[in-house]
């Protein structure tokens, strides 16, 4: 019995709602009866069961949703922005972690949270971080490596980019 929902699978969610026309393009839930079933006047919950457990994405969930996929989208493009580069010029956006490796790419750029590029410039490293810190246990070269790579890593407030509101504003819909 499910008891919630993971980040990978609220993208997924996200992105067949979207698809079957059951929330429109401001991620607001769109009137069906038999999609949605009322907990009182104001609080709409979609099932993701037919036994109607209680797992079930509601309007608050989506919005959350919103937020933190305009939040990625919107990082990227406004770096490329702040550099004066466009996405044709990004050769690969690499993916990591459990969420990184777990994402479905189509929908993942279908709700927009991430750039809809060829999906062949997409990588998936799922253990990147546990590898690159066996690697600097074992070869100091790698460490060197590291150092100078860290040394030359340029910090960006996003805050501080100009257009960055706007384009999180117009990266929230769905």
């Amino acid at each position: 019995n499910a008891k919630s929902i993971c980040a990978s699978g609220m993208i997924d969610i996200l992105s067949v709602l979207r698809k079957c026309g059951d929330i429109d393009f401001f991620g607001t839930f769109k009137e069906k009866d038999n999609l949605l079933k009322g907990v009182n006047a104001e609080h709409h919950c979609f099932y993701l069961s037919q036994k109607h457990t209680r797992v079930c994405i509601n309007q608050a969930d989506i919005r959350n949703i919103q937020l933190a996929k305009s939040a990625v989208l919107s990082g990227i493009l406004s770096l490329l922005e702040n550099e004066k580069l466009g996405l044709e010029e990004v050769d690969e956006i690499v993916l990591t972690g459990a969420f990184g490796s777990g994402i479905n790419l189509k929908n993942a750029m279908d709700i927009r949270l991430l750039p809809k590029l060829e999906e062949s410039r997409y990588v998936f490293a799922k253990d990147l971080l546990l590898e690159g810190a066996t690697r600097l246990l074992y070869d100091d070269k790698v460490v060197e490596n590291m150092i100078a790579w860290a040394n030359s890593i340029k910090h960006v407030e996003l805050g501080h980019i100009d257009m960055f509101k706007d384009i999180f504003i117009d990266n929230m819909n769905v």
